[in-house]
């Protein structure tokens, strides 16, 4: 939020070369791509989803059009152009050139590798999921009364396959072409003929709503849960088991690098980040020693080494060591509002914002460093 009250007429002042720094650092989610992110970087809008199509190349999708794609692992990230600012929600790529991403209410394909984009028709409700089956068959799913909507060309045209027994939809896992769970808030729906009928798997407990389902067996699978639980089963969907976890933690993704070790993340509702980790099958899960500061929307390991783990403020870390330490790939000198910028001259400038902040850079705002204001007041 910018206020121009006061002292933000100080903003009608500056050159437009200053100006154009002020509004890379003081609009967070701004998202249009022909402009370079200073503070948060490489970019702050909040990270809902990653994935990896191999070892190398992956994306993730996050508020404001955020696109980023990694050829190297995710040791990098590149930001691409959607041409959207709406929030995407969920992607899925056939291969490096074929993909799509969802927005709350519109899909968006590329057949160039993120380069360009084509965009679908509007669509009611909000998008939650999406996946591929074949190279013309897909389905995606939402919330408020989405359903399941399926294409046989592609993504040319959609149409309402089914209504899956939930008003909200937030996340599918196919087993092959006509197996396939979907996840609502309170329960786990399964389908064996393409999504033509479906049956209630599992129930979810009154304290916690489900969030993301991962299978490494077609009859092993997992399931995260905002209460603090995961669910499990071994008999592909007949029974679930629940472990707790306590209900301050707030489960929202979950994968495997093998049948064996797997990754559960999310945060408190402080908006601290936790992974818990298993290396049995999931008979048993321990807390990961890393000290995240933001909520975790989604983890994904590409390889049995290699991690990436992505949410709020455009939060990234990998490791390279099976989840055991974790580098940031991404930094911030505050995530406060900023509200006023002034320069003193061609390359000394200030900027302040809430609860106190006051940022300084002495280079013509290519860098900036906090300056101690002694108050947690705004500072308009």
């Amino acid at each position: 939020m910018i206020v121009l009250t006061c002292a933000g007429q100080a903003l009608l002042t500056l050159t437009k070369r200053h100006l154009l720094f002020v509004i890379y650092l003081v609009l967070p989610f701004f998202s249009y791509c022909q402009w370079n992110w200073m503070n948060p970087l490489p970019q702050g809008n909040h990270l809902q989803s990653v994935r990896f199509i191999n070892p190398s190349m992956g994306f993730s999708v996050g508020d404001g059009g955020t696109v980023l794609k990694t050829t190297d692992g995710g040791q990098s990230w590149n930001r691409l152009c959607a041409g959207t600012l709406s929030n995407l929600t969920a992607l899925f790529f056939l291969n490096p050139d074929t993909g799509y991403v969802t927005s709350e209410n519109y899909l968006f394909k590329t057949t160039d590798g993120g380069i360009n984009w084509t965009m679908s028709t509007y669509y009611w409700g909000m998008i939650s999921d999406i996946w591929f089956t074949d190279n013309d068959t897909g389905y995606f799913c939402g919330e408020y009364g989405t359903g399941l909507y399926k294409t046989t060309n592609g993504g040319t045209t959609w149409i309402m396959s089914t209504s899956i027994p939930t008003s909200e939809c937030t996340s599918l896992f196919f087993i092959d072409a006509q197996t396939f769970y979907g996840i609502g808030a309170m329960g786990i729906y399964k389908t064996t003929n393409g999504g033509n009928t479906w049956v209630t798997s599992f129930q979810a407990p009154v304290n916690g709503f489900l969030t993301d389902l991962y299978f490494t067996t077609p009859d092993t699978g997992y399931a995260s849960c905002t209460g603090g639980m995961i669910v499990r089963t071994t008999d592909a969907g007949s029974t679930w088991s629940v472990q707790s976890f306590g209900d301050t933690i707030q489960f929202r993704s979950i994968c495997f690098s093998d049948q064996s070790t797997g990754f559960a993340a999310g945060g408190t509702w402080t908006n601290t980040g936790y992974i818990y980790k298993t290396t049995d099958s999931g008979n048993s899960w321990f807390l990961m020693p890393i000290a995240i500061t933001d909520l975790i929307s989604s983890i994904c390991f590409p390889d049995p080494s290699t991690g990436i783990i992505a949410g709020q403020y455009g939060m990234m870390m990998r490791s390279a060591d099976s989840g055991m330490t974790w580098n940031a790939l991404s930094s911030h000198l505050t995530i406060k509002d900023l509200y006023s910028a002034h320069f003193i001259n061609s390359n000394t400038g200030f900027v302040t914002g809430d609860a106190g902040v006051i940022l300084k850079t002495a280079d013509a705002g290519n860098t900036w460093s906090t300056v101690p204001s002694g108050t947690s007041e705004p500072l308009l």
